[in-house]
């Protein structure tokens, strides 16, 4: 910065020194030079302090800079994670439709099986519709063959079930059927039923 002090104190001289001659080239040139750094100095200062600003400035936005290309760079390091992550669970997604194709072409065969055999139990069914009423609230007259696609159903369903209580279920239905089925066999029914289980 311009040392201003100093400059001013030469400028007080060179009016003094012009009073003192009062008359004269020398005593006009001394005043004019006095009037010509006068204006000098404070360009000067303006000068001094544009300069001054403008390194604040800069200094700001280095700062500015730095803190920005620092912020980019975390940015591109979170995207970076984010889309390992996309690509991650994108994968167990694949895999997991992978994995349920089979398990729902199977579901499928099961319904498909179960719908076949429908029309044989409906047939059955009706079948033993006038033996029911025989036999009063306490019991049901149920063909075999229907008691047997319902063990397999149950077998089924407990070698396809997704936890451990509902295979236990499937597998105590399935046992009680066929225990059902056995008993069935032991003790035929009179008239010549022997097809169906009380």
């Amino acid at each position: 910065m311009t040392n201003t002090p100093e400059v001013e104190e030469i400028v007080r001289f060179l009016r003094r020194f012009s009073d003192l001659m009062s008359t004269g080239h020398n005593a006009d040139h001394l005043l004019r030079a006095a009037n010509l750094v006068e204006p000098l100095i404070k360009r000067a200062r303006d000068a001094d302090e544009l300069l001054h600003e403008e390194q604040t400035r800069s200094e700001n936005n280095l700062h500015l800079l730095k803190s920005t290309e620092i912020n980019c760079a975390n940015l591109e390091k979170e995207l970076g994670e984010v889309k390992a992550k996309l690509a991650e669970q994108q994968s167990k997604l694949d895999e997991a439709i992978v994995n349920a194709a089979p398990e729902a072409q199977r579901s499928l065969g099961l319904a498909e099986q179960a719908k076949a055999q429908l029309p044989a139990i409906e047939t059955e069914s009706a079948e033993a519709g006038p033996r029911l009423a025989t036999f009063g609230d306490s019991h049901a007259l149920v063909p075999i063959s229907t008691l047997r696609h319902a063990e397999a159903l149950f077998a089924a369903l407990a070698r396809e079930a997704a936890d451990v209580v509902s295979q236990a279920m499937c597998e105590v239905g399935a046992s009680t059927l066929e225990r059902a089925i056995l008993e069935s066999a032991a003790q035929q029914l009179p008239n010549g039923t022997s097809r169906h289980a009380a």
